[in-house]
Formats: structure tokens, sequence, C-alpha cells
């Protein structure tokens, strides 16, 4: 089989979010969907699993909920958002449901951290995007990643850390998922390279850095990818891989937000915990791997990459029995 063929094969069989899965969350969000809006809001999903960018596990769901400012201004005392918490609590369990400073938080499955929904309050703005859709003015914490927010709520409600996250800046977020669609539409490796990149920097991030240290962030990357398949949209798989390592700019933040031009996404690479030495150095290896990558090592190089140990299965000879036996 070709080369880009056997990582499409790979990419769907283990780091694509499994069909039962995507059927779960797709169960909570039509459930959640259908309470809002029989009762206030529109709300649509949001952020990487809206945007078919996902990888698996799946741990978040954001729902971003279409409200009027007065009842985001004292959100937690608000007579419907209170309505809502305790309909939700008589649904699911009442210990799964966290009623947060700009949102509602649902932990399913045994172990919080496996999977939750985050219903995130947002005002729909007068101003519309190239597609026709309103910006909105969402909390500054939907930015962060689901340990970042879990943490920042929890030292708000214990009243020592600014509320800062809280105040409300514009974003784009339709604006994004219909981008991704034209170009996925035309070339769909442009989603199979998100989700390569997206897993690879969460295997090297456990194995290699400390908690406090920052790792790419995969809204980075899935931006790097989309500029570099922009470039050149007839690129398959592995050179699109390549070529977007090859994009990837270290030296000074420079992806705009597209709500508001001001702010870089990627910014973050000029924080003091951003180590860029050490990450220059995992793109150089993994550049080096794919360089090499063909249909007859795929498995070899693809077990570097992701960092797998071969099973290692020791042979005995049984001379009771006469017969081998293999001891993992």
């Amino acid at each position: 089989m070709e080369v880009n063929n056997l990582l499409r094969d790979y990419i769907d069989n283990n780091i694509k979010p499994k069909k039962e899965e995507n059927d779960l969350i797709s169960n909570y969000y039509n459930e959640l969907k259908t309470l809002l809006e029989e009762n206030w809001y529109y709300c649509f999903r949001s952020w990487s699993y809206a945007r078919w960018t996902a990888i698996t596990p799946v741990h978040d769901l954001d729902i971003i909920c279409e409200c009027d400012e007065s009842d985001i201004a004292d959100f937690i005392n608000s007579e419907k958002w209170k309505w809502l918490y305790k309909r939700l609590a008589e649904k699911y369990w009442e210990e799964k449901i966290d009623f947060q400073s700009s949102s509602i938080w649902i932990s399913f499955w045994p172990n919080d951290d496996d999977f939750w929904i985050d219903i995130v309050v947002a005002v729909k703005m007068n101003e519309i995007n190239d597609y026709g859709d309103s910006l909105y003015k969402v909390p500054k914490i939907l930015f962060k990643n689901r340990k970042q927010r879990r943490e920042i709520y929890k030292n708000i409600k214990e009243n020592w850390l600014d509320k800062d996250y809280l105040v409300l800046i514009k974003s784009d977020p339709k604006w994004y998922k219909k981008e991704l669609k034209e170009i996925k539409d035309k070339n769909d490796d442009i989603i199979y390279a998100t989700r390569f990149l997206k897993k690879w920097k969460c295997i090297i991030k456990e194995e290699f850095y400390w908690k406090n240290e920052k790792c790419f962030k995969s809204f980075h990357i899935e931006e790097v990818v989309k500029r570099t398949i922009k470039g050149n949209m007839e690129l398959e798989l592995l050179d699109l891989l390549k070529e977007t390592i090859k994009t990837f700019d270290l030296t000074k933040a420079n992806i705009p937000d597209r709500a508001d031009k001001t702010i870089m996404i990627d910014s973050y690479i000029n924080e003091p915990n951003f180590n860029k030495t050490k990450w220059l150095v995992q793109l150089e290896n993994i550049f080096k791997q794919l360089s090499i990558l063909n249909e007859y090592n795929f498995e070899d190089v693809i077990n570097k990459i992701f960092l797998i140990k071969k099973e290692i299965r020791e042979v005995k000879i049984d001379t009771k029995q006469n017969s081998y036996y293999a001891i993992n």
C-alpha cells in the first residue's frame, strides 16, 4: 500500500475519535441542545471537536450558548442559569455538575478528566464575518485548556485570582470552522495532518516535559497546517506533514486571531516556560523520521515518532512438553 494511504489508515484506526466516542458525545450534545433551545437560547459546538480535528480519547466538548449580556453580568445569580443547573442536576448526578463563574461544567464517565462538557455563555455581536456569521464576545478563559480552566475556576472561587479571565473578548468561532470545511472539502489531508501532529505533540509532552513547561497548543498546530496547505492545495499527507514542520516559526509570534488582529494565537511561544530549544529539537527529530518514511519501514518509523515500545516476546523451550511458548 502506498505510504500516504498507510498514514491515513493509521490515523483512522489509532488517532481519530472512535465511533462509540462520537455516538456518545452526539447523544449528550443533542440532549443539551434540546434543553437549552427549547427553553432559551441558540447554541452550537465549538473548538476542535466541532472542527473535526479532535483526537482519541476525546476529553472535552465546548458548547457556546448565545445569550444576553445581562445574563452574563450576574451569571451565578441568574434565575435562568439556576433553573438550568437544577434541570441538569436532575438529569445527571448532581456532583457531576459544577456551576462556574461563566459556564456550567458537566463531568461524564467515572473519572472527571475522562470527558466533560462546558456550556459557555457568549454574547452575539452585530459584527459579521466573511461568511455572514455573527462574531461573539466570550469569556477569556475559553482560550485555556481544560486543566487550566479547572484550576482558574477553582482559584476564582477561592477569591485569590484576578477575575480578568472572566472578561469578555471578541471571538469568531464559526469562521474557523467554515474556512476549515472549505479546505477539507478540497483536500481532507488537512484533518489527517492536524490529528497526526496533535497526537505527536501529546506524546512528546507526556514523555519529556515537566508539568510547568508549556508545549505546542493544538490550535496553533491546526493553524500552521492550514497555512501550509493553503500555499499548495495539491499536497498529499506525507508532504503536507513535512512542509508543515518546516513552516513552524518559533522566532516570533506571527499568527493573528481572526476576530482581533492585535492578539497572536501563538504568543505563548515567547513565554519563559515555553522551551523553544527543546521544541526545535523535537521538530527536527520528527522531520527526520518523516523524511525516511516509506511503505517498507512504516511500522518502525511510526513507532519511533509516537515512542511506541515494541512488545518483547521471549521464546523458551518447554523440555518436558517438547514445545515452544512465549513469555510476554
